[in-house]
């Protein structure tokens, strides 16, 4: 079966530019997450140091971000500037800006605004690919399970740099979790009683 790019993280040319210093390192102390929180595809990120009376680039390219998923926004020329402007617009050309954000301080920005934020206790694990690889398979179990759950993957692939949000709202609360990631290569890892409700990364490898 192919096996398609995960386009929702693969933000491409534009994204890879801006993380001149390589995706499997933060070098930047603005970067920042932006989380889809509406019902329709994010199309354009826009973001901008504060002194500047222009737009820079879409940060999404060709790519863009689905509802309920998150990007990593990576900014690395700016030295010690915290201030930017952001602009986000989705499919309908709905846009919202966001003014004189202090990104040394604000990890995420969610779009729509004024919409219920969609993490909650327990409810979701983000995957990182902090490898040279691609992922290929990502399966989560509930810690009380003997065995793993279905590739929450399925045809996609999560690229180096990126990052994978999987919810967990079905499992009404329970934190801990089991996960196992595997790359192109074969090579796996597993990561047990994740706690979902305080610590909801897991790095790979």
């Amino acid at each position: 079966m192919i096996r398609h790019l995960f386009l929702t993280f693969a933000c491409a040319s534009a994204l890879l530019a801006a993380m001149a210093a390589g995706s499997a390192a933060r070098a930047g102390i603005q970067d920042f997450t932006v989380v889809n929180q509406g019902s329709n595809a994010i199309w354009y990120i826009f973001v901008s140091p504060k002194y500047s009376d222009s737009w820079e680039e879409d940060v999404l390219g060709e790519d863009v971000l689905m509802p309920g998923k998150q990007v990593s926004v990576y900014l690395n020329s700016y030295g010690s500037h915290c201030y930017f402007d952001i602009k986000i617009q989705d499919s309908n050309g709905y846009a919202e800006e966001y003014y004189d954000v202090d990104l040394c301080n604000v990890r995420t920005v969610y779009f729509p605004a004024n919409a219920p934020k969609t993490k909650s206790r327990g409810e979701q694990i983000t995957v990182v690919n902090n490898g040279s690889t691609q992922v290929w398979y990502i399966f989560v179990s509930p810690n009380y399970s003997d065995n793993w759950e279905e590739d929450v993957l399925g045809v996609d692939v999560l690229i180096p740099g990126m990052q994978f949000l999987v919810p967990l709202a079905s499992y009404n609360g329970h934190c801990f979790f089991d996960v196992k990631v595997e790359d192109s290569n074969g090579y796996a890892r597993e990561y047990y009683d994740v706690n979902a409700c305080n610590s909801d990364f897991v790095h790979f490898p």
